[in-house]
């Protein structure tokens, strides 16, 4: 059962304080190991949730401490989320515009359908390997490698990796992976363009078939 109190006593130098219960009674120990990790430290006047537990000595005390948001902390972890499910939704309209173009390059012969063949095939790929990673996380097993995630991305698997980060809510909040994912998009959307524009798209696909036979 979890109770809400306030923090009544905290010693941030030490790492310690007492909380009182909100229905009153007797304070409790708190110790900075038992709180969920936070964007700041515990201070005096905050409000936390916790449950009871015992100490080494048995005597209660309050774990699995957690603090809770103020008024403006919802409102900004709120805005976080729109803002991040508008991200989403952007990210999969720009998938999805991608994928129409690139069959309508096809169907106008300016791009090669193995191109546009690949880019649907390693898009699919790539979307598994976002799902098997997360289940992976989930059941604490081996994770896979975020390179892997950014060359599946960079030789056109993208559309898929915009899509799984959209359903699967998976390797959305790390900014180091997210700067780079979109440097992959931005990288093989030049490459795809810059076939398409120049016409060479159809030849630079044959040479490689070619020489694929040749081997």
């Amino acid at each position: 059962m979890r109770y809400q109190g306030k923090l009544v006593e905290w010693h941030d130098a030490k790492g310690f304080g007492f909380v009182l219960p909100n229905a009153g009674g007797m304070k409790f120990f708190v110790h900075m190991n038992d709180f969920a990790p936070a964007p700041r430290r515990p201070a005096m006047n905050d409000l936390i949730t916790f449950e009871m537990g015992r100490d080494k000595s048995g005597r209660n005390c309050a774990i699995n401490v957690a603090l809770v948001p103020t008024s403006q902390q919802r409102v900004q972890r709120e805005r976080r989320m729109r803002q991040r499910e508008a991200a989403y939704s952007s990210a999969c309209y720009l998938a999805g515009f991608w994928i129409l173009l690139l069959f309508v390059a096809m169907a106008t012969k300016r791009l090669p359908w193995q191109l546009v063949t690949a880019v649907v095939v390693f898009s699919a790929i790539t979307y598994a390997a976002y799902s098997g990673d997360k289940q992976a996380a989930e059941s604490g097993r081996r994770r896979t490698p975020e390179n892997t995630f950014h060359l599946l991305a960079l030789i056109g698997g993208w559309p898929g990796a915009a899509i799984a980060q959209q359903r699967l809510r998976h390797k959305t909040t790390k900014q180091p992976f997210r700067s780079v994912y979109w440097l992959t998009v931005f990288l093989n959307c030049a490459t795809v363009i810059w076939l398409f524009a120049s016409g060479n798209g159809r030849g630079w696909m044959e040479a490689i078939t070619a020489a694929g036979f040749r081997m």
